[in-house]
C-alpha cells in the first residue's frame, strides 16, 4: 500500500506539473493571440496608411500635370502677347517714319506754294 500511496503521490506530482505546464501553454498562446491580434490591427493600419498615402500621391502627381498644363498654356499666351506688343512696336515705328515723311512732304509743299505765290502762309 505504501508502494501505491508513493505512486499516487508522483502521478499527482505529475498531473500537477501536466497542469502547470498546460496554464503556462494557455497562457503563452492567449500572449501569441494578442501579439497576433496586434500584428494584424498593425498591418492592417500600415496599409490603410499606405494605401491612402499613394491615393494622396496620385492626387499630387495629378495637380501637378495639371498645373504644368497651365504653365505651359500661360507661357503660351505670354509669348503670343510678346508677339503682338513687338508688332505694335514696329507698327509704332513705322507711324512715325510716315509721319515724319508727311511732316517733310508737307514742308515741301509749303515751299513750293510759298515759291509760287511769294508769300509766307505761316
Amino acid at each position: 500500500m505504501a508502494r501505491y500511496k508513493d505512486e499516487v503521490v508522483q502521478l499527482d506530482k505529475g498531473k500537477r506539473q501536466v497542469e502547470a505546464d498546460l496554464a503556462t501553454a494557455r497562457e503563452n498562446y492567449a500572449g501569441l493571440k494578442v501579439e497576433l491580434l496586434d500584428s494584424t490591427i498593425a498591418r492592417d493600419a500600415m496599409e490603410k496608411a499606405e494605401k491612402k498615402a499613394r491615393e494622396d500621391l496620385e492626387k499630387e502627381l495629378t495637380c501637378s500635370c495639371s498645373l504644368f498644363d497651365d504653365v505651359d498654356h500661360l507661357k503660351e499666351a505670354l509669348r503670343e502677347k510678346e508677339d503682338v506688343i513687338l508688332q505694335s512696336r514696329k507698327l509704332i515705328e513705322d507711324l512715325w517714319v510716315e509721319k515724319t515723311e508727311m511732316a517733310r512732304s508737307y514742308k515741301r509743299i509749303k515751299r513750293a506754294n510759298t515759291d509760287l505765290v511769294g508769300v509766307d502762309e505761316s
